[in-house]
């Protein structure tokens, strides 16, 4: 998993599709039953705040003003989806 991020936040020059990444992070958690059945919205904050800190273990800064979140739905699959912009390197 150290390769994930240490690919994902490294200073070598990239192309854009990479930088792209690197400015970006989308998480997706989808469930076939409903997300509502499993995922009350206490939860998903609790994991919103979890998400948070894994993310500034690697990249400082990143806070709520930086997070979106959606609920989705596709065919009978609910996504719920995370974008998490990271903030400009200081």
């Amino acid at each position: 998993m150290a390769g994930f991020w240490s690919k994902l936040f490294s200073n070598d020059e990239k192309p854009s599709s990479a930088q792209t990444a690197k400015d970006r992070l989308k998480v997706i958690v989808a469930s076939e039953n409903g997300l509502g059945k499993r995922l009350s919205p206490e939860k998903i904050d609790m994991m919103k705040k979890e998400i948070m800190q894994v993310v500034n273990r690697y990249v400082r800064g990143v806070d709520e003003q930086h997070i979106q979140m959606s609920v989705r739905s596709e065919a009978n699959i609910e996504m719920l989806e995370m974008n998490i912009n990271l903030p400009e390197e200081r």
